[in-house]
């Protein structure tokens, strides 16, 4: 017969049960399941009413749920079923205690073995702290996610909207990659293309548009004006794109752009192109105004930006208003 190595505390958790449920029965239950050595049935008990835990006190709510979770490792034949059983309350609880749920699910995550029953536990950890905009408490990494995943050993579906999920939880660069680790996932995502390709455009950190641009997810949108707007930005410069704009005057309310910020990323890259044939050359300030349309003393701003974007090396010459292109 299978039995907990402390059966103490079984019996302890299951008076415990009783005492949240505020039902005899119910407590009467538990121990007749402790009394009669059914111990697998206890714990599928314990974890299918585990909600009630919710109802704990602070002080109460982490060594509690340790308990259960040490308990229940005592059966790893069971471990799928119970994970379930554990994290769906939790995600689902509307209570802000965050920092508690993170820790249970964190304590869960590092008691557990088996990958697929991990994967199902971080899955968790994000739902919670993006539930209380605390996804920052995670400190996700794209390159760590991944070597993540390899460990799971899910599936490209699961994998898929793994990605989709953390690029949905906060409004960063970091982002736009998840989203583009799930894009590299479809074949057919129109809405999620969209964003993708929205994202990229309004982001004052991304100007690497080609991969974006020929994934067959991102292709299968054609013909479309915002991948229109998409090639602009990988392979024309500021005239093309007021011309564009001028052409498709709805374009930008249409999907929520805001022009200014377009116009400063264009200039950007229409400065760095300029750049690029102009490498070990001195060129002036009013080379550059009519390259990208700004006021002569707005230049060196423009200059720092693209600086600033890791998109050239240049060296300013205040004195003879001219910029050496490394």
């Amino acid at each position: 017969m299978r039995t907990f190595y402390n059966p103490e505390q079984a019996l302890e958790l299951a008076n415990l049960y009783a005492e949240l449920k505020q039902d005899d029965a119910f407590g009467e239950e538990a121990v007749g399941l402790y009394n009669n050595g059914r111990f697998e049935e206890l714990l599928a008990f314990f974890t299918s009413n585990s909600e009630l835990l919710l109802k704990l006190g602070d002080s109460e709510f982490e060594p509690v749920y340790n308990l259960l979770v040490a308990l229940a490792a005592q059966f790893p034949e069971t471990i799928s079923t119970t994970v379930s059983s554990i994290i769906d309350p939790i995600v689902g609880d509307d209570q802000d205690r965050c920092s508690l749920k993170l820790k249970v699910l964190s304590n869960l995550y590092n008691y557990v073995q088996e990958p697929v029953e991990k994967f199902k536990i971080y899955t968790a950890l994000v739902k919670v702290a993006s539930q209380h905009n605390e996804i920052a408490i995670l400190n996700l990494k794209l390159d760590e996610v991944k070597k993540l995943v390899l460990e799971w050993g899910i599936s490209q579906e699961e994998t898929r909207d793994f990605y989709q999920l953390l690029s949905e939880t906060q409004d960063t660069t970091l982002s736009y990659h998840f989203l583009f680790e799930s894009l590299k996932l479809h074949e057919d995502a129109p809405e999620l293309a969209t964003r993708g390709i929205k994202i990229a455009l309004s982001s004052p950190r991304i100007f690497q548009f080609e991969e974006l641009y020929n994934l067959p997810v991102v292709q299968a949108l054609a013909p479309s004006p915002l991948l229109d707007l998409l090639n602009i930005f990988l392979n024309k410069s500021l005239k093309e794109y007021s011309a564009f704009i001028k052409n498709h005057p709805q374009l930008l309310k249409e999907h929520e752009l805001n022009d200014q910020e377009l116009l400063r990323k264009i200039r950007i890259l229409t400065f760095a192109s300029f750049a690029t044939k102009n490498i070990s050359q001195v060129v002036t300030y009013q080379q550059i105004t009519k390259v990208i349309d700004v006021q002569i003393d707005q230049v060196e701003f423009w200059i720092i930006d693209c600086i600033r974007a890791g998109l050239l090396e240049a060296r300013i010459d205040q004195l003879n208003q001219s910029a050496h292109i490394k």
